[in-house]
């Protein structure tokens, strides 16, 4: 089961910087490579939070953060990532 999600993220985050890709958001770095650092970041970020040294609300507003970091280093522009992390969180049921 564990393989099973772990792969179920690792194409969700290499479809998302796929599609950044594709629209020319990244300019930096291709979407496997930051599909990578971003699952890797999301890994760390989840293991904090279920080992209890970050709430949900951080777990989330670190996620965030270092996600849209990572997004405008490889080229993103500012107002484009927070339009898609806006999004992302309400699909996700984190905003109303």
């Amino acid at each position: 089961m564990c393989v099973c999600l772990g792969r179920i993220a690792r194409d969700v985050t290499l479809a998302t910087t796929t599609r950044g890709s594709d629209a020319h958001r990244f300019i930096r770095a291709d979407a496997t490579e930051l599909a990578t650092t971003l699952w890797a970041l999301n890994h760390g970020i989840v293991t904090l939070q279920l080992a209890g040294m970050l709430t949900a609300d951080q777990a989330i507003a670190t996620l965030s953060a270092g996600g849209a970091s990572l997004f405008k280093a490889h080229g993103d522009d500012a107002r484009a990532t927070g339009s898609s992390f806006r999004r992302a969180r309400q699909r996700a049921s984190l905003e109303g």
